[in-house]
């Protein structure tokens, strides 16, 4: 991935950095299966269900087989996310359930976002400040769905996960995986 390889500094070396200077410089990526969730989660979701067929495979049956377990080494190592058959029941029961609002917050046509990109999803920004070079990448970059607001304003759309929904469920989550740091730096890179 060009954003993940590419020099800069982004809001998780700087989230990290909570730890020490080291951890903030390497990057370290434990594959968890909420994270391969998330990731399966956000190919349906953001990027459409194209992305989600030439990204995500689904093993049915048991996970734990020998032969499924050589399965899903051989799919990871092709760089595909692998879930299981009722993961995949799930991420198209949340897409189908997805709120009117949320839907056109994650889907954007020609028109509902800047014109200088060629697409409003995964929009990587690099940018200075003094000699560091810094980067961020947002999932959807458009036009509030609200048209009263000034044309030339935009919405950072960042789509995330959770075990629970609930309000303090999620305010859990910003607090363990700090959002609100992630949301500060998206702001800065796009002012």
């Amino acid at each position: 991935n060009f954003y993940h390889e590419a020099s800069g500094i982004s809001s998780s070396n700087i989230r990290r950095f909570g730890k020490s200077q080291l951890h903030s410089m390497e990057e370290v990526i434990e594959t968890t299966p909420a994270m391969r969730f998330g990731t399966a989660a956000h190919s349906l979701i953001v990027e459409g269900e194209d992305a989600f067929i030439n990204d995500v495979v689904c093993i049915t049956g048991s996970p734990y087989t020998n032969a499924n377990k050589d399965l899903k080494k051989e799919y990871e190592a092709r760089g595909l996310t692998v879930i299981t058959q009722k993961e995949r029941e799930t991420l198209y029961g949340m897409r189908e359930h997805l709120i009117p609002e949320a839907k056109k917050y994650l889907s954007a046509d020609a028109g509902e976002y800047p014109a200088v990109f060629d697409t409003p999803y995964e929009i990587a920004m690099f940018w200075w400040e003094k000699d560091l070079l810094l980067k961020v990448k947002s999932d959807v970059l458009r036009h509030p769905v609200n048209p009263s607001f000034d044309s030339n304003s935009i919405i950072l759309v960042d789509y995330k996960t959770t075990v629970d929904c609930s309000v303090s469920g999620f305010t859990s989550s910003i607090r363990k995986y700090q959002y609100d740091l992630q949301a500060a730096w998206y702001k800065r890179g796009y002012e």
